[in-house]
């Protein structure tokens, strides 16, 4: 069994281990040796020899690897989206070993329902989900998920750092099929974008990031897809001395494009940009009236709004 992992993920496996595995496998196979004498000569319990070979228990590393997949889906493109912004994989140290923490904590239950779906519908998984109390930010509650199962943290670790200042828009999506490509925006613009306004009528979505390499890859990302994204650059971040990044997607078509083919899983900013469509995709018509002139009263007429094409449900 081959396996593909970055040279800095190793030392999280007992390879020793696994290599015993495999070889108490091989010998059982290929061999008349019995259970007592295998565990012999590769110096375990007899017990464990017996119950790899019975199929009843592997080891936990093994189970772990068995779980790396390179089958990019939609679900997995939307957690590495949400991993690329609010989300968070991590080692925890702790005096009983080490916790493998993949997390996502947020203030929209809808976001934290979704992305906990799509870890268990992608590695037959479920995370624990819960809310917490949180003042220091001034928010009444927040919801949480967390999955440590070390095999769904190796997976995704596999692509990259996926730090605040260091996460990048993983190769493979850019290898991928565009509904793949979708997946991941969505994830992203999830955690870290959102829907404004000019006037109250011409939409923006924008998407922000201290991240000057990650955002570039980002529209990079956007562009390859037929959209206009603006780049904007700012050196104050709040009340702090941080320069950030912020991407526009203004231009009437890409909006619609947006809300099409991409959307947010967020119900709260998927309506917005729904009521901010309507007053872009309209005409306005003058009343003319029966000495020729026209009246400064206009009569709106709303286009048909394009359904979006993604099926959140089907994930």
């Amino acid at each position: 069994m081959t396996i593909q992992l970055p040279e800095k993920l190793y030392k999280y496996i007992n390879l020793e281990w696994c290599k015993k595995y495999y070889e108490a496998i091989r010998l059982k196979k290929e061999t008349n040796l019995n259970i007592y004498e295998i565990a012999e000569i590769l110096n375990i319990e007899r017990h464990s020899v017996s119950k790899w070979n019975r199929g009843i228990r592997k080891p936990f590393d093994i189970r772990s690897l068995e779980m790396i997949n390179d089958s990019l889906t939609l679900e997995k493109a939307y957690i590495l989206g949400v991993l690329c912004g609010d989300g968070s994989i991590f080692v925890l140290n702790c005096n009983n070993g080490k916790h493998f923490i993949v997390k996502l904590e947020v203030i929209d239950k809808d976001f934290r329902d979704f992305f906990l779906k799509c870890l268990q519908k992608y590695y037959h998984h479920g995370g624990k989900s819960e809310y917490i109390k949180n003042t220091s930010f001034g928010i009444v509650k927040t919801y949480c998920t967390i999955s440590q199962h070390k095999g769904v943290f190796l997976d995704l670790a596999r692509y990259g750092n996926f730090g605040t200042k260091t996460w990048r828009v993983p190769k493979e999506i850019f290898k991928s099929s565009n509904e793949i490509k979708y997946a991941f925006l969505r994830g992203l613009f999830d955690s870290d974008g959102g829907v404004t306004s000019v006037n109250k009528r011409f939409p923006d979505i924008i998407l922000s990031s201290i991240n000057l390499k990650g955002t570039l890859e980002v529209q990079k990302l956007l562009i390859n897809l037929g959209f206009n994204p603006l780049l904007q650059k700012f050196d104050n971040y709040g009340d702090r001395k941080i320069k950030y990044y912020r991407l526009h997607i203004n231009k009437k078509e890409d909006v619609i494009k947006y809300y099409k083919f991409i959307g947010f899983v967020i119900k709260r900013k998927q309506e917005n940009l729904s009521n901010l469509i309507k007053n872009i995709n309209c005409d306005y018509y003058k009343i003319r009236r029966k000495d020729g002139t026209f009246s400064s009263e206009r009569i709106r007429i709303e286009r048909e709004i394009p359904q979006p094409t993604y099926q959140l449900k089907s994930y």
